[in-house]
């Protein structure tokens, strides 16, 4: 029903790979979900299996063969079934770093990321509309071997659950991105968490040592590393609020046509009629502006940026309107607790804020925007 247009031309590696993801998810109940959501858990067997399909860093580890549209076929089945395990902060983040970078001395931690062995997670936020590698809370300055990190990091997925955190922290010329174990000296996890029950702890370093062989890039190419890896996660995000957002959609469409009042079905009130057919074109517009802004990230990265910025504005916007939707046609019993609309529009919630919401990509893109006019004047 979803982004035919997008699917119908899309290369058999990717359908299989859409196939063989929602035949995996099909199977896990939403009581799982549910539990572990209120457990502010995921399950680490699970994970583990999603290594053994070679999902967790799959673009990073194909050799050249998956690219950010593979990313996003993938990520909107994940969407689908509201997975609360760390796919976007272990398989994207940490591993995204790790590769982009090409340290070699770092390639069997990215192994072992990416074969479920342990689990590794990104901090880098310094505060709420952080959006690239100028808005890193950790700073750090140079000793003689190596550098001290000081500061705060904030909304950390999953950094209670890993067994090593990646920093991001400020220097004189750039920014250095450095391997640390869990329970580094100095390094503090303070647990919260999202709408959605899902990790965003707060990361704080007192004086850590980061040794120069724990630097896995540094400078300007740390912030470009930084960027890149951001922009990915960007995109894998948005498709992941664009899945929940249709999956929620349809069960809206599922209760209109099964719910009576007055002897007939309430679908057949044109007014929610019309709600509804704004929500499926705002889907479908998000899945075209998402295809697009994936085929810009796969060919040419370095100028994508505000691309995926206006891709996921568009996305949480598309996706908080199926939400929303889906809570006033229900009656309001989304709100509750026991309904499964319930645990989408959580999802939603929790996304459509992480690594930027869209007033932040709005009020960033209109900025761009107003600044070349004034050149240009």
């Amino acid at each position: 029903m979803f982004a035919k247009a997008i699917i119908t031309h899309e290369p058999e590696h990717r359908r299989m790979l859409r196939a063989s993801a929602a035949d995996l998810l099909a199977d896990r109940p939403l009581t799982e979900v549910r539990r572990l959501a209120e457990e502010r858990s995921f399950d680490l067997a699970f994970h583990k299996k999603l290594c053994e399909l070679g999902w967790i860093g799959m673009m990073h580890m194909s050799e050249g063969e998956l690219d950010a549209s593979d990313v996003v076929a993938l990520h909107r089945e994940l969407g689908r079934r509201v997975l609360p395990e760390p796919v976007v902060a272990c398989g994207i983040l940490a591993a995204g770093v790790l590769a982009d970078a090409k340290n070699p001395a770092f390639a069997e931690n990215l192994d072992r990321i990416c074969s479920g062995e342990i689990v590794a997670t990104l901090a880098w936020q310094g505060a709420s509309g952080a959006l690239d590698a100028s808005g890193c809370g950790p700073v750090a300055e140079r000793t003689a071997d190596g550098w001290t990190v000081n500061g705060t990091a904030r909304f950390v997925p999953w950094a209670s659950r890993s067994d090593a955190i990646i920093v991001a922290a400020r220097s004189e010329d750039g920014v250095v991105l450095g391997w640390l174990p869990a329970g580094a000296d100095g390094l503090t996890v303070q647990p919260a968490y999202s709408v959605d029950k899902t990790e965003a702890s707060t990361v704080q370093l007192q004086n850590v040592t980061l040794p120069s062989d724990a630097v896995i890039t540094s400078g300007a190419e740390g912030a470009a590393c930084l960027d890149r890896v951001l922009d990915l996660a960007r995109l894998a995000v948005s498709a992941e609020m664009v899945g929940a957002g249709e999956t929620v959609f349809q069960m809206t469409l599922d209760y209109l046509r099964e719910r009576k009042q007055f002897g007939r079905a309430i679908g057949a009130n044109q007014a929610l009629q019309f709600t509804a057919t704004d929500i499926f074109v705002q889907l479908e517009l998000a899945n075209s502006v998402l295809a697009n802004a994936a085929a810009l990230f796969a060919s040419d990265a370095e100028n994508a940026s505000s691309r995926i910025a206006a891709c996921k504005a568009r996305c949480g916007d598309a996706a908080f309107l199926a939400a929303r939707g889906a809570i006033q046609m229900h009656g309001a019993i989304g709100y509750t607790h026991e309904c499964d609309v319930s645990v989408y529009v959580k999802k939603i919630m929790h996304l459509n804020v992480f690594i930027g919401s869209p007033v932040y990509y709005r009020k960033g893109i209109g900025s761009l925007y107003t600044s070349t006019l004034t050149i240009a004047a």
